[in-house]
């Protein structure tokens, strides 16, 4: 189940002048200088979704310590929420108390959308799925469908003409992937930019013609790969599952790989990898590190698959 807020940000009213004071803005009128205020929270201020999230956690502290309060709680990003359940009569109570109780403190849901039918025609009756229902919704950066409950990365036009350091960056900054699911493939792009690091060229530069080719050769492999679809589920809540993590290093980056095994299925939840420092490092120095920064990442995977029965193991590849 995946859903937005109706101008999320907005319904945060200032209440006091102080507070309306930190947001203003001046504009000349006929001559005169006019001061104008804010009188709600605005989209794209770096503090909104903290205030946001902050004010999702006291407004739910009044209600029992549910599932549809957890939800609320654990479940928001920004003002996107997403959840999932094996048990579909769960998940139509879950929405609606949610639904009930957003709507209490002035937040109104819309673009709601899942794969059970039940929900749907719950959300349809409400007025809240999205209408019409899209091929693909976007969920979190990802491309989710409902009618095959699996996901893709959204598509990028990467420019492959660039000639500049700044140039590429941007190119390969402009894949968004945050689960790394792609990861064999978008880590090539950040070798690239390490690379022009060590031949330290400025930002404006023109660049060597090998690096344009690599960038080439990057785009070509991007552009094969955006059709690919993955599956959203990978297990089920009411058996347990092992996660097994394999770390590995080369001269040019190191990094990590999450499993989640379910009796015969055996799927990737998570991934990350960072280039190699620019000071040399060995081998050995940078397969330690590359179970340093998994280390540093699965106590917030395992924290979220709570409760779920999880049996763990790390495997160093050599």
């Amino acid at each position: 189940m995946s859903r937005l807020w109706r101008k999320a940000f907005l319904q945060i009213q200032l209440k006091s002048i102080q507070d309306k004071n930190r947001f203003c803005f001046f504009l000349r009128v006929d001559g005169k200088l006019c001061i104008y205020k804010f009188n709600a929270i605005i989209f794209g201020f770096n503090a909104s979704p903290f205030i946001l999230s902050f004010i999702l956690k006291f407004h739910v502290e009044k209600y029992e310590a549910d599932l549809a309060s957890y939800t609320i709680s654990k479940s928001f990003y920004a003002d996107n929420l997403v959840t999932t359940s094996s048990d579909s009569d769960s998940l139509i109570s879950v929405y609606s108390n949610v639904r009930d109780r957003l709507k209490e403190a002035g937040f109104e849901l819309q673009s709601c959308n899942s794969n059970y039918t039940s929900l749907q025609n719950k959300m349809l009756e409400d007025g809240s799925i999205t209408s019409p229902s899209p091929i693909y919704a976007k969920v979190l950066g990802y491309q989710y469908s409902h009618q095959w409950d699996s996901f893709k990365i959204t598509p990028t036009v990467i420019d492959d003409n660039v000639n500049t350091k700044c140039g590429i960056l941007s190119q390969v900054s402009s894949v968004y992937d945050p689960l790394s699911l792609l990861l064999p493939v978008t880590v090539q792009g950040k070798i690239i930019i390490s690379q022009l690091w060590k031949n330290n060229l400025s930002w404006d530069q023109q660049i060597f013609e090998d690096f344009i080719t690599s960038l080439q050769v990057h785009a070509k492999e991007l552009n094969n790969l955006w059709d690919f679809q993955f599956p959203r589920c990978v297990f089920v809540e009411d058996s347990p599952i092992e996660i097994i993590c394999f770390c590995d290093a080369s001269k040019h980056a190191y990094g990590f790989s999450l499993y989640a095994k379910q009796e015969a299925q055996c799927s990737l939840i998570f991934s990350k990898a960072k280039v190699a420092p620019i000071k040399w490092k060995s081998l050995p120095i940078l397969e330690l590190l590359a179970i340093y920064l998994a280390l540093k990442v699965i106590p917030q995977i395992l924290e979220a698959l709570m409760p779920i029965n999880i049996n763990f193991s790390c495997l160093m590849h050599k």
